[in-house]
């Protein structure tokens, strides 16, 4: 298939099954450009949620070229790859380790000598923990709006939650002690809060819709794994930490954060920045955590510019 621009457009799925289950699973991929003829480094990118879907990072598909792929996939659990909802009461089977695996198994499908690296909120988290490990063919990271840890992203939204509205304080606060979190009134606190520090794009956008479609039809990893509230810590990724292995990589890494992120700027960025050695840090000014689409020229500029450098 081909794009108005002839840039070629494939899919496929690669056969992925993991440890302690028996059925067979795929992960599904989408490839913008062409494997076999570009020139340039192979750009892998990785959504975040737990439990998004492509849809969310599919700005980075502008990166493509006829001298550059760029793979988009979904995680297990998640879109278009195998939905596991049989696996909703099992925890420790959703663990970092499983969408690691996961991810080298999908390299190795492809046949992928080198390439670059892109993951994006807790893709972010699952691309630092996989070039902590320094894979022979990982040649370039990008970390776009990653939380180092999990215990203080919570903490970083319950901060934010005491700058919202009086009345959005009062809903979210009432909705938490309850547990009724699909009233109108809590709804519409939470829109508040993600417009304050997760997307402050207002309109509607194709993208995001589509994630949140694809989410809903099957919630089972993001309820496993990070549970039904953004405010309070639980599921089975709740004391997910990063940085311990940060030292360890060793490739050229891109930062990317927003200044209205719920971490602010510096605090998302930083632990990053000051355990990885080869580090640039953009910062973007007018940005919360969707930089690809709050400022989606300067990203792809930025972005671009990091994956050209020799």
């Amino acid at each position: 298939m081909l794009e108005a621009n002839n840039l070629e457009i494939s899919e496929g799925t690669a056969p992925f099954t993991p440890p302690s289950i028996t059925k067979p699973c795929t992960t599904w991929y989408k490839i913008f450009g062409s494997l076999k003829t570009a020139k340039q480094c192979p750009l892998i990118v990785l959504h975040g949620g737990p439990g998004a879907n492509h849809h969310i990072v599919l700005a980075n598909k502008a990166l493509a070229s006829a001298d550059r792929a760029v793979i988009v996939y979904d995680q297990l659990g998640c879109g278009n790859s195998t939905l596991l909802p049989e696996k909703a009461s099992d925890p420790a089977f959703w663990q970092i380790s499983l969408w690691l695996s996961e991810l080298s198994n999908l390299i190795s499908h492809l046949g992928l000598a080198k390439y670059d690296l892109l993951g994006h909120s807790f893709g972010g988290m699952l691309a630092a923990a996989h070039a902590s490990a320094r894979p022979d063919g990982l040649r370039r990271l990008i970390l776009a709006n990653a939380p180092p840890d999990f215990p203080t992203w919570i903490a970083a939204a319950n901060r934010v939650r005491g700058t919202l509205s009086p009345g959005a304080q009062e809903a979210i606060a009432a909705g938490e002690a309850s547990g009724e979190r699909e009233s109108e009134v809590y709804e519409a606190a939470l829109k508040e809060f993600f417009l304050a520090c997760a997307c402050m794009v207002e309109e509607d956008m194709e993208d995001m819709t589509a994630c949140e479609t694809a989410m809903m039809k099957d919630p089972t990893v993001a309820l496993v794994t990070c549970g039904p509230s953004e405010f309070i810590s639980q599921g089975s990724l709740k004391d997910l930490d990063v940085t311990k292995d940060l030292g360890r990589i060793t490739v050229p890494t891109l930062v990317i954060s927003g200044k209205h992120d719920r971490y602010e700027d510096d605090g998302i960025a930083k632990p990053f920045v000051d355990a990885i050695a080869s580090v640039q840090w953009e910062s973007f000014e007018h940005s919360s955590h969707m930089a690809s689409y709050e400022e989606t020229d300067k990203y792809l500029r930025v972005v671009g510019a990091f994956l050209e450098k020799a």
